[in-house]
């Protein structure tokens, strides 16, 4: 059985990621640990687990062997830090770090002390985007010009996230640090590096974060990448479209469909493709399979995926602030 603490309850995923683990059965929740000590001892009691104040208390117990960070996301370094000196195996919400320099230091804490370490990229996982990935390889696409995706709510405009996810200090921006992460590391995946950024972010709801934001990403295979997101969309179904020199995919509430003349019978009929790959495990099973397996490559979302999640977003932040083109 696998023995975890939960380090914070401050982000909105923190539950659903409890009742994960515990769902795989091979998980048990030992500790917890929060910023906010009120909240934390309540969760814990919740969860029949201890409650404990020193985070330091929480890293020298013998009944953990892993840490879940849903932490603000400027205390991930810190706390990962902690976790890696203490030899604990890491698990953190995304984003990783709020800079890309922070972001390199917590891996090299991590490959240090040889802790498994997965981050949350639960979209990466689907059949859908694997497939992506395969035509893309395959060259069913031809050359792909543009990547779009969509991916937003209304949970500034309905007012439904917690108050605290506004704060530019403990969060490090708004819609495009948090929703928008999902289209960054699927992009991340599909194109590797990333050349050049432009951004424009702004607020509805006049909060001191984006809750309406953009970014076109340049990729060195010249993929364009535009990548949109908010928190003040009602209803706006979540849309994925890739467009190439021979073909194209769209992934929207209507299906998933594709033309291409490279596939036959596709070559001006949309089709749906009847050879989805399976769904990838998703990172809460990585990471216990991983640890239980001593196995890394069960791991989909690790390190390099972080590490290129936290550079762009960075970037795109000062490209926003900056208004201007961020040559990476």
């Amino acid at each position: 059985m696998l023995k975890i603490a939960m380090i914070s309850k401050w982000h909105v995923h923190a539950v659903d990621y409890a009742r994960q683990f515990r769902d795989t059965g091979k998980v048990q929740i030992t500790v917890v640990w929060d910023e906010d000590s009120v909240r934390g001892a309540a969760w814990a009691e919740e969860l029949g687990a201890d409650f404990e104040p020193s985070l330091d208390a929480v890293m020298a117990r013998d009944d953990v062997d892993a840490v879940v960070i849903d932490s603000p996301t400027n205390m991930h370094l810190e706390i990962i830090r902690k976790a890696a000196a203490a030899g604990k195996h890491i698990y953190t919400e995304k984003t990783l770090c709020l800079t890309e320099a922070d972001a390199l230091e917590a891996a090299d804490h991590i490959r240090k002390a040889g802790v498994k370490f997965v981050i949350s990229m639960p979209q990466l996982v689907s059949p859908e985007i694997q497939y992506i990935k395969k035509a893309i390889e395959e060259g069913l696409l031809g050359e792909v010009s543009v990547f779009r995706m969509r991916n937003a709510h209304n949970g500034a405009s309905a007012n439904w996230l917690p108050a605290y996810w506004y704060d530019p200090v403990t969060a490090g921006g708004g819609a495009m640090m948090d929703l928008g992460c999902h289209s960054v590391y699927i992009a991340n995946w599909l194109f590797g590096e990333p050349k050049r950024i432009t951004a424009m972010y702004n607020t509805l709801t006049d909060h001191a974060v984006d809750d309406n934001a953009m970014m076109s990403v340049e990729f060195e295979n010249k993929t364009v990448a535009i990548l949109e997101t908010s928190f003040v969309s009602y209803r706006s179904p979540r849309a994925v479209e890739v467009y190439g020199t021979e073909g194209t995919i769209l992934w929207t509430q209507e299906g998933f469909k594709m033309v291409s003349s490279k596939v036959p019978g596709a070559e001006k009929e949309w089709i749906t493709p009847a050879d989805l790959p399976p769904a990838i495990p998703m990172p809460v099973w990585q990471f216990v399979e991983a640890i239980l397996n001593d196995d890394c490559s069960r791991i989909h979302s690790g390190l390099a995926e972080g590490i290129a999640l936290s550079k762009v977003l960075e970037k795109s932040y000062i490209a926003n602030a900056e208004n201007k083109t961020v040559t990476l």
